[in-house]
């Protein structure tokens, strides 16, 4: 899988953020409480929808400053490709959706992005979990 464009709105430390990816080993550096573990950790809720990395609930990682104002969008959004086929896959907290755009179609029942992600685009969750992102404390047991 390709990462190719992540764009992040009202997440975490992110106001409005967005980053293009090139291929190969990607490495991510910045101060303290920067964003970097919120960007990996942003990018693998989406593509898995398992926000469990993040402490607290999903609204608490709405950002700080528009958490009380319901208008204000929050989102992550990734584009990527995946065995030749480029897929749009957007995880919003607010409102509370999801959306998968492939093959020229937009998917926003929960559990049919799940079963098109896996049976269409070949995209094993278990993969994922456990060789591509890695938590913290568990790389080098």
């Amino acid at each position: 899988m390709h990462i190719k464009y992540v764009t992040v709105k009202n997440f975490g430390p992110f106001s409005d953020f967005e980053q293009e990816f090139g291929q190969g080993l990607i490495g991510l550096f910045g101060m303290n409480g920067s964003g970097k573990s919120t960007l990996v950790n942003g990018i693998y809720a989406t593509l898995t929808n398992d926000f469990g990395r993040f402490d607290g609930v999903k609204s608490d990682i709405i950002r700080d400053v528009v958490r009380d104002d319901p208008s204000e969008k929050s989102f992550f959004e990734v584009e990527a490709e995946h065995e030749g086929t480029e897929f749009v896959l957007r995880r919003s907290l607010r409102p509370n959706k999801s959306s998968l755009r492939v093959h020229g179609r937009e998917i926003t029942k929960a559990t049919e992005i799940e079963d098109t992600l896996r049976t269409e685009l070949g995209v094993d969750m278990k993969l994922v979990d456990t060789y591509v992102f890695v938590a913290q404390g568990k790389m080098f047991r």
